[in-house]
């Protein structure tokens, strides 16, 4: 499955994982860290248009869960600041 997860990011064509191979699909990429990259390679696949609506839907859980990483680093440094304690983000 690293495979095809692979090849589909560097854009080569790669065959559509049988149904029952969908969620090691989405554990790999996840363990992977490149999921999100998956749902835009996808769609350039010859894949079951179900298999890409999920990556999708994998996709907008991914951004809206950075977006709330962001909201709560920027209180807690705000909340650091007004006690006088720098922050240092790497």
């Amino acid at each position: 499955m690293i495979d095809l997860v692979a090849g589909a990011l560097r854009g080569e064509r790669c065959p559509a994982p049988g149904r029952a191979d969908w969620s090691l699909l989405f554990a790999v990429a996840g363990t992977e860290g490149v999921l999100p990259l998956l749902a835009a390679a996808a769609s350039r696949q010859d894949w079951p248009g179900e298999l890409v609506e999920r990556l999708r839907m994998a996709l907008a859980g991914e951004v809206a869960l950075e977006l709330a990483r962001r909201l709560e680093l920027a209180r807690l440094v705000e909340r650091l600041a007004a006690d006088g304690v720098p922050a240092l983000l790497l």
